[in-house]
């Protein structure tokens, strides 16, 4: 009996990455039981309505990289594949010329938001629009700095920075959500994602010299643009859900529905934070080797970590996910269907992410598009219908469900067809 066992400890013991991984895990668990504990307050204190308000608002967040034209995305490629190629001149090049466009982009998109929410914005908005302005400009450069510490794999200095931000969370929403409602939940998110920022750009050694080079720019833009591209759809398949319910619902149902999108936010949390490390690592081989089978080792370790983290998660959930709302949430009750049912959606996303991460490397991101474009529409098709059949908030978890199982799958096939089949040059095209 204690055979098997004691192999699988010295096997986790051997693996790679395992203490890192742990210790990243662990600041990420914690990061988002703190945003958790503070959503689930936060929700109550303001109601389901008020709290609909933001999840529309939110959209703005899930929608950032828009706003640093992909030069992120391919920072996040190119730095770790320069540094397979032993390129550092490129590695400082790619940091700057990113750097200039975040600050840029940080400055015109706070700028107009302010503006609006001044001239164009009704009394509700005003106060909710100017503090996101804020955020969203803050988390522009916050956003630089931790996929630059990603991008290097600078994983443990990730955990640290992690885990004060779920210490100040807390400490400055709640008081201010108190106080303030809305404006004030958004406020003090904007001031702590603005304190850890500067908190580590005086503490750790960043690039922090912008540079502006049209050049290069051009060349990181078509880099990052399809990888993008795959990210801003990604994020309309995860949020299709709650744009059908704006649409053909109303606002108090969003605000039932606010459970689901908080389960799946944590359940997609395991595959999420498995591949943030294991992206890196994966661009950095394949600018050292350019073989596929090497990235490829990436992929079924990415994929084996984030299913079996995840599926206990899930059972989790569904085990606990009734008695905590109705003690906690009962205001809530009529999204608890709903929860129960989406919750098995993410476990495809953990199976799939590995190839994901595999296209984006191979610069193969025209078949990412068409698969998620694909899910996308049956997202929306299944919703719409669902939800005209009379099975509300629960039709529009169904359909997400199903779809998310349908696109896992398909990604899985395409991804491991393309690593079969394709003899991909050893140099130079990884890059490219």
């Amino acid at each position: 009996m204690m055979g098997p066992v004691s192999r699988i400890i010295r096997r986790l013991r051997e693996a790679p990455l395992v203490g890192e991984f742990l210790v990243f895990a662990f600041s990420t668990i914690l990061l988002q039981a703190s945003r958790f504990g503070v959503n689930i307050y936060c929700a109550d204190l303001l109601g389901p309505e008020i709290w609909s308000l933001w999840l529309i608002l939110n959209l703005g967040l899930a929608y950032i990289g828009i706003f640093h034209l992909g030069l992120i995305n391919a920072m996040n490629r190119e730095v770790p594949y320069s540094r397979g190629m032993e390129d550092e001149e490129q590695v400082r090049l790619i940091e700057s010329v990113t750097l200039g466009v975040v600050l840029i982009s940080a400055g015109v998109v706070g700028s107009v938001l302010l503006l609006g929410s001044t001239i164009l914005a009704s009394d509700t908005l005003r106060g909710p629009l100017s503090n996101l302005a804020l955020l969203l400009a803050v988390s522009l450069f916050s956003i630089y700095l931790q996929t630059s510490l990603k991008a290097n794999s600078r994983f443990y200095r990730m955990s640290w920075q992690q885990l004060v931000f779920a210490g100040l969370l807390p400490l400055l929403v709640i008081p201010l959500s108190r106080r303030s409602g809305l404006p004030g939940f958004i406020g003090g998110q904007a001031i702590a994602v603005g304190a850890v920022a500067v908190g580590m750009a005086v503490i750790w050694k960043f690039n922090l010299r912008p540079r502006f080079d049209r050049r290069e720019t051009l060349r990181l833009m078509r880099i990052g643009l399809p990888i993008l591209g795959v990210g801003i759809l990604y994020v309309l398949l995860t949020t299709a859900d709650r744009l059908v319910i704006i649409s053909l619902l109303d606002r108090i149902k969003l605000g039932y529905y606010g459970l689901a999108i908080m389960v799946v936010g944590i359940i997609g949390l395991i595959p999420m934070l498995v591949a943030q490390q294991s992206y890196p690592r994966m661009a950095e081989i394949w600018g050292r080797t350019g073989q596929v089978s090497d990235v490829m080792i990436w992929v079924r370790r990415q994929v084996v970590m984030s299913a079996g983290i995840t599926i206990p998660v899930v059972a989790l959930v569904l085990l606990a996910a009734t008695p905590f709302v109705t003690r906690f949430l009962p205001d809530y009750v009529p999204g608890i269907r709903a929860m129960k049912i989406i919750a098995i959606g993410p476990l495809f996303l953990a199976l799939a992410s590995g190839f994901g991460n595999l296209l984006n490397v191979l610069n193969r991101q025209t078949w990412y598009l068409v698969i998620q474009g694909c899910a996308l529409f049956l997202n929306v098709t299944l919703n719409v219908i669902l939800v005209k059949a009379g099975l509300g908030i629960s039709g529009v978890a169904i359909g997400t469900t199903i779809t998310y199982a349908l696109y896992g799958t398909v990604l899985v096939i395409v991804g491991w067809g393309i690593a079969r089949r394709e003899s991909v040059p050893a140099a130079g095209e990884g890059g490219a």
